[in-house]
Order: structure tokens, then sequence, then C-alpha cells
């Protein structure tokens, strides 16, 4: 019965910045079937001709068209990130279609903008008021919180540091009504430290979202989406690009509506099991080789030079052999990934002519057919065979011995009769100590290997 094997698709996601959230492999290869119940509920929801998350954010083309133009002004100068960015220098007008654009994104997820009064969260004895522009509360509390911050398109760069210029709130958070709150790190600090924080934050920068976990974000973690060149792309497969993207940060995943948990909470609890369970896997396999590795090694050695195998140090022979499957590691990755020009050729498919995977199977022929020769001429007299004698290994006493005996048979069936300068028979000392026996050893010998070649002169 045939093994069954799984595939894994490869997908990328170029707007998602994943910083830690997720691990590269499940994001690459596994992020569909974790969004598969979703995208499918989706689906019979879009057939019904009822609105999704997924076909909201293929729409948000018309807000970038009409708002982009005035909120990029709002954006800060990156030369000079790390100069505080004055509120009070940015228009009124500008301000205004940041909020709208904002307000667009929110929608097409599922936030419903709620601004209003400030959210009053209780850290200690002081309060801390957030300038919220959406609230989500649940059974269990304060789920998620909305914060607009300036114009930005790469979520890398709203979360920089505590004083990056492009994480600049509309609106500081106050700390006992004071502005502590700033920039959208230093407001996540004030909040998360808070005595029932939320579960998570969301920058909406216009361009770009950022969402930060209560219990990941000081790791440096969060997960990102660049909605500018999402949008740009326009790519409205049922799985694509801007599914993805609504897939991971509508409420429809964050919120769980009264189940368990949510579809993130799941997909990083897979992420996080998958990932084990493959690098439980590439150990036991890095193990078994390195094991492979030095027996062979040792055995080597041992045939070659007897008693030096006794002084051998472990430790070297495993740092070796690890350092001979790194190598192997990288000559495979290289000659997958061709278009990162880490071989050494401008023609890349040269290098895989000549090494590695896609050769390995005309080398191992050709290795193969190198081996079978010679044993076959190990094998002579034995049986005939037309053996090149540059393939012809050092040969063993036993078989010295044995093609010795057929060289006599071969010359005994076709003698070369010498003459004396006379003219008569010159009987050799061959002929004169020959005896019955050993005349029938030469018959028995005489049937037995035929019409031998001669390998020697």
């Amino acid at each position: 019965m045939a093994r069954r094997q799984t595939t894994s698709t490869e997908r990328q996601v170029p707007s998602i910045a994943n910083r830690g959230y997720f691990s590269d492999y499940f994001l690459t290869y596994r992020l569909d079937v974790g969004l598969d119940d979703l995208y499918k509920q989706w689906d019979k929801a879009e057939k019904q001709g009822h609105p999704t998350a997924r076909t909201r954010v293929r729409s948000l083309s018309t807000a970038f068209d009409k708002h982009r133009a005035d909120a990029a002004s709002t954006a800060p100068d990156l030369d000079d990130n790390d100069t505080r960015l004055s509120l009070g220098a940015l228009s009124a007008e500008d301000t205004e279609a940041l909020i709208d654009l904002n307000d667009a994104v929110l929608d097409a997820l599922g936030w419903n903008p709620t601004r209003g009064e400030p959210v009053e969260l209780t850290s200690g004895d002081k309060t801390v008021h957030v300038p919220a522009a959406h609230r989500c509360d649940t059974a269990s509390g304060l789920l998620l919180l909305a914060l607009d911050a300036v114009f930005a398109a790469d979520p890398a760069t709203v979360v920089a540091d505590k004083a990056a210029a492009t994480g600049t709130l509309l609106q500081p958070v106050l700390l006992a009504d004071k502005p502590q709150g700033r920039t959208a790190l230093e407001a996540a600090q004030l909040i998360f430290a808070a005595d029932d924080p939320p579960a998570y934050l969301l920058i909406c920068s216009g361009a770009a979202i950022t969402l930060l976990d209560r219990d990941r974000w000081g790791e440096g973690v969060y997960l990102g989406a660049n909605l500018d060149d999402a949008v740009a792309r326009a790519d409205t497969r049922p799985k694509g690009e801007l599914a993805a993207i609504a897939a991971l940060f509508c409420s429809d995943a964050v919120n769980p509506n009264g189940k368990a948990e949510s579809v993130l909470a799941a997909l990083v609890d897979r992420s996080a099991n998958e990932s084990a369970g493959v690098s439980k896997e590439l150990r036991y396999g890095i193990r078994r080789s390195v094991e492979l590795l030095a027996k062979a090694v040792v055995s080597d050695i041992r045939h070659r030079q007897k008693g030096a195998w006794q002084s051998l140090d472990p430790s070297d022979i495993t740092r070796q052999c690890l350092r001979y499957l790194y190598r192997i590691i990288v000559l495979l990755y290289a000659e997958a990934r061709p278009e990162l020009g880490i071989l050494p050729s401008d023609d890349h498919l040269e290098p895989r002519r000549q090494m590695g995977r896609p050769a390995l199977p005309r080398r191992t022929a050709s290795l193969r057919r190198a081996s079978t020769d010679a044993v076959r001429a190990r094998r002579l007299p034995h049986r005939r065979r037309r053996v090149d004698r540059r393939m012809l290994l050092p040969i063993p006493p036993r078989s010295r011995r044995l093609l010795w005996h057929g060289q006599q048979a071969a010359t005994a069936a076709n003698p070369r009769p010498r003459h004396n300068t006379d003219g008569t028979h010159h009987q050799t000392a061959t002929d004169r100590r020959r005896t019955p026996r050993r005349q029938q050893n030469t018959r028995r010998n005489r049937q037995g290997v035929g019409s031998v070649p001669i390998l020697g002169g």
C-alpha cells in the first residue's frame, strides 16, 4: 500500500509584518489550513449576499483614493524619526482625513468606531485615560482597544521604539491627567500595566495596522499589515492577500464570540505546536545523521590506521559532523533559492548540474557503475567479463592466486612450443616436473576457465 504524503503549498503574503507572532513556517505553509473554517463561513455568507470582512477589505480602495493623499501629510519625516512629532503642526484637514481613513479601515475589519469619552483604566492608585477609536468588551472583560496614530505604511516603524515619531498618537494617553503615552509603545506600557488591561491593542496608522498582544508585546512581538501595498496589489482571490489580512485582524478572528477561544488564539497555539513538532523531528534527524557520519569516520580510521581510532575525541568528531551537515544544508538551500544570489555564479543552473540535489541521481548512478566494474574485476577469472583496466582495484592475495591458475590454464590450452637452435623441441622445467595428477588438474582447470583473457603482460 502506498504511503500517503501530505503536501503543503508555499504561501507568500508580503504585506503582513510578522515579528515572532507566528512561526515563519506556519505563516508560509499552514496559514490557510488554520483559517479554513473562517473562509468557509465567509463563503457561505457571501453566497447569501451578506457582506463579510473579506468583501469590505477588498473595497478599501475607495477610501484610500479619497483620503490617502491628505492623510499622508500627517506622516513625520523618517530622516528625523528620533525627534518627537508636534501634533500642533498638523493641519485640521489632514488630521480629519486620517481619522476618516482609520474609520474606513476599522469598519472594514468589523471594529465599528466608537469615539467619545476616553476609556478609563485603573493602575494602582492612578487612573489611565485612553482616547480609543474603538472599544470591544466581552464576557471575560475588555478585549481590544483601537488607537489612532499618524500616517504610516510600515508597521515596523510604528513600534520601532518608544520615541519613534511614526508611532505618535493623535491624542496621547493620560496618566493622572498628564500626557505620558505619546507614542504607540509608551501607550502600550501604560495600558497593559493597568489592573484590568485589554488583551489587544490595535494601532491604526492610516495605511498600516499593528496588533499588540498583552502577553507578548514586551518581547518585541507584534503582527502588522501594510494596507497601502495590499490595496494597491488588489489580490481579491478567496484566499488571497486581502483575505488573509481580513482573517487575521477582523473581529471574527480576534473576538471569540462566546467560544472557548478565538480564531487568532487558536492560530497562535497551532503555530507553536507545529513548530515544536518540526523542531523535534529536526533534532532527531540531525542526531541520527551525526551518528551515521561519526560511525563511518571511526570505521574508516579503524581499517586504515588500526588502533588510532581509540584516541579520537568524540566532541571533535561531533563538531566536524555538524559542520559537514550545515554545509550541505546551506548548499541545498542556496540551490533551492537561486534568486538570493548565494551561489558564486551568474548562471544558477550550472552549479545545480555539477553538485547538490538535482545532480545526485546522475552522480549516484555513475558511482554505482564504477563500483560494479571494480567488483567484477575482483571476480576474475571465475567469470568472463570485459573490464576496463583503469577501473581495477588492488587484487587481494587469494584473487592473485586464482588469477595465476587461470593464466596457467590458458597457457596449457594454447601452448607456445619452444625450439632449440637446431630445431628440436626444448623441454621446459615445467614439462619435466609434470605428473599425472598435475595433468588432471590442468585438464580440470582447462574445462572450468575456457578461454579466459589474460590481464597480465
